[in-house]
């Protein structure tokens, strides 16, 4: 293999013979899964689970859905559904199109294949070049056993490939065989931990604590650029939000042709598609931000999974839409961004959200509601339906500046953020729709209840920003790098068009200047004039 040096010494450490000794002494009474890529041009995903202290019988289920808000019935990738007591080959009968229960007693072992070749970061992939697993989407689970500490382990013969992931835990090479361990307390957080597995590069990034590593698959990237934006962008969240809520974090990134699009949000990592690192920056913004608003600042309606059917909530304009919010202030305020781009892009959101009739009806509640009509075509049409991202988005600017407004810009959104930061997420606890506990801050202490009148408010806001679109239009017409065709940025997602489509570095109108300004500069602390 080749390997960078920092990856050179992760990989030499995991390598230590006693952790690997700690790591299989703890497997006995552990729920267990081994994972083989054999023939990885077959598409087919080999899985072993062994689940010990069976009494009687065992029941497991596949996940109906992860990642995107849609049933996605990931059972239907599954084939050849065996079990097995010892050698002994044990009934096994399929309850629902999810559910599978196993008669047995001790420890039993469940074998089965499932087929995925979907490129992206909300799906998962195996070919001849590279495997990408969301456990989520292969493998079963014990549900009365969810919160007990899983072990996973991916076994391949490629000498040229290596493997990488948040849980990753050690690395085992003997001959051509290799097996990557991974660890989590829960099957929850295992699920939460996408893992690639191929020709990778690994490496941290510099300047920026805790250690945040960064594991690319692909081509047309550039390391100095990728490591400039990311260290940007991490840097100014962290220090907006007064800390990191982790040990380490892990930008797993698809660059190149087939590297599909969008990004999607783990607790301690993201998994990134893009064709170039020009449009990382966008994505990794949004992203990074999640590690706190969702997965940590994170409503009752989404806490625990339910992974066997929808998972309803209201708060998706607050989880994605402010979080779109704070991915654009970060890009505009760490100087990825000039002040021109970051209005060219609120205009281009402001633009979307009144060409489509249903703003008119549709509140930014009712479209969170809605996230699981995103599969049909007609719901996504411009009568039936607004996108929370873009209505939370233009909702979050307009709570920005009303907070400035009423508490003569002492106060603002990142206050909002900081104050649930610390009164629910550093509790451990998840807030419920109305009126959020924020009164000990003027200004903020409604939000809760703020979007149910989005259509007359949102209204208002839009006028005074159609004027300042109106006054910038001597920069000329801004340039997204997905040109005129914004379906083929958002892929087969809608709700995942503000992520694609976001202006990228260098697509500055005829006119406008870049450049890090002094403003952009600041301390997140210091409250600034809008944005």
């Amino acid at each position: 293999m080749t390997f960078t040096s920092a990856r050179s010494r992760l990989l030499s450490a995991s390598l230590c013979f006693l952790f690997i000794l700690t790591f299989s002494s703890l497997a006995g009474a552990t729920i267990q899964y081994t994972v083989l890529l054999d023939h990885p041009e077959r598409h087919l995903f080999h899985v072993t689970m062994t689940i010990p202290d069976v009494t009687d019988e065992v029941i497991v289920r596949m996940p109906a859905w992860n990642a995107l808000y849609q049933i996605r019935d990931f059972s239907s990738h599954v084939q050849q559904v065996e079990a097995f007591a010892g050698p002994k080959k044990v009934s096994i009968e399929k309850v629902d199109k999810q559910t599978w229960c196993i008669k047995g007693t001790g420890t039993i072992k469940i074998t089965y294949a499932t087929y995925w070749d979907e490129a992206g970061p909300f799906a998962s992939q195996l070919n001849s070049e590279h495997a990408f697993i969301n456990p989520a989407m292969i493998l079963f689970y014990v549900p009365a056993r969810r919160e007990e500490e899983v072990i996973l382990s991916v076994n391949f013969s490629s000498a040229t490939w290596g493997a990488a992931g948040p849980l990753g835990d050690s690395l085992l090479v003997s001959g051509r065989n290799h097996e990557a361990g991974f660890k989590a307390p829960s099957y929850d957080a295992l699920a939460d931990g996408p893992i690639e597995v191929g020709k990778i590069d690994v490496f941290e990034l510099s300047e920026v604590a805790p250690p945040v590593t960064v594991v690319i698959y692909g081509d047309n990237w550039r390391k100095k650029q990728v490591e400039e934006d990311l260290k940007r962008i991490c840097q100014y969240q962290l220090k907006l939000m007064s800390g990191a809520p982790f040990e380490r974090y892990t930008f797993l990134l698809h660059f190149g042709k087939g590297a599909g699009g969008g990004g999607m949000e783990h607790a301690n990592s993201t998994a990134i598609g893009a064709y170039s690192d020009e449009y990382l920056p966008s994505v990794a913004a949004h992203e990074f931000f999640h590690l706190w608003n969702v997965k940590r600042i994170r409503p009752t309606s989404l806490d625990p999974v339910d992974y066997i059917k929808e998972q309803y909530t209201r708060a998706l304009w607050f989880v994605e839409g402010e979080t779109n919010t704070y991915g654009s202030y970060t890009l505009v305020r760490s100087g990825i961004w000039s002040k021109e781009q970051f209005y060219a892009d609120l205009g281009e959101q402001i633009t979307e959200l009144e060409g489509r009739p249903a703003n008119r009806w549709q509140s930014a509640e009712q479209s969170s509601l809605d996230a699981w009509l995103e599969r049909y075509p007609l719901y996504n049409q411009p009568e039936y339906s607004v996108s929370y991202y873009t209505k939370g988005q233009v909702l979050g600017d307009l709570l920005d500046i009303l907070i400035r407004d009423r508490t003569g810009n002492a106060k603002s959104l990142d206050d909002v953020l900081r104050l649930m930061n610390t009164n629910f997420a550093k509790q451990g606890k998840t807030y419920r729709r109305g009126p959020l506990p924020l009164s000990a801050d003027p200004g903020v202490s409604r939000l809760g209840s703020a979007n149910r009148g989005a259509p007359e408010t949102g209204a208002w806001f839009l006028r005074g920003a159609r004027a300042e679109r109106s006054f910038r239009r001597e920069h000329g017409r801004f340039r997204s790098p997905c040109g005129s065709d914004r379906l083929a940025c958002r892929g087969r997602h809608p709700q995942l068009e503000r992520r694609r489509g976001a202006p990228a570095r260098g697509a500055l109108a005829p006119g406008a200047k870049g450049g890090r300004s002094a403003e952009a500069a600041s301390s997140p602390g210091r409250q600034r004039v809008f944005p």
